[in-house]
């Protein structure tokens, strides 16, 4: 009876832990594009975290050289806002959150910007991070998926 008791305390204990993680249904690409509110390509130019009314810490992620896909706005900026950051001295960092890199270029898949915590649709997986091959005179394609599910701090169901 013990062990059945310290089995079940370890599961509760195992879920408590795993549920502040991030997890994200898996779509498909053209699920990623019939749902996107907007899709775009940029290059991540600033990151500005502040805090919400209610203490939590969020990022304004600035885009420039937007190429508008889907939804276009007609700026020449775009900004995704993201749970989590450093303001100031407190961080707030979930696991499995997307995010992203200063001077990078994306092609982003977003709905919900500025009313969900992450408006990238499928978290990491409407994130594609753009690379230019100088070789091949090509740009390529990484899903921000395949990368942090490489690095294990991303699952999905």
């Amino acid at each position: 009876m013990r062990s059945a008791l310290r089995i079940l305390l370890a599961a509760v204990a195992f879920a408590a832990l795993a549920s502040h993680a991030a997890t994200f249904k898996t779509l498909d690409f053209d699920q990623l594009t019939a749902q996107a509110d907007r899709i775009f390509i940029g290059t991540v130019t600033a990151a500005n975290p502040t805090m919400t009314v209610r203490g939590a810490i969020v990022t304004d992620f600035v885009f420039s050289e937007v190429e508008d896909v889907k939804g276009a706005s007609g700026d020449a900026t775009q900004s995704v806002r993201m749970i989590g950051g450093t303001f100031g001295t407190r961080t707030l960092a979930v696991p499995g959150a997307p995010t992203f890199r200063i001077g990078e270029r994306y092609l982003v898949f977003v709905q919900g910007n500025g009313r969900v915590m992450f408006p990238t649709l499928g978290g990491p997986q409407g994130i594609y991070r753009m690379r230019v091959d100088s070789q091949k005179s090509r740009t390529g394609l990484r899903s921000a998926l395949t990368a942090a599910t490489e690095a294990g701090t991303v699952r999905v169901w």
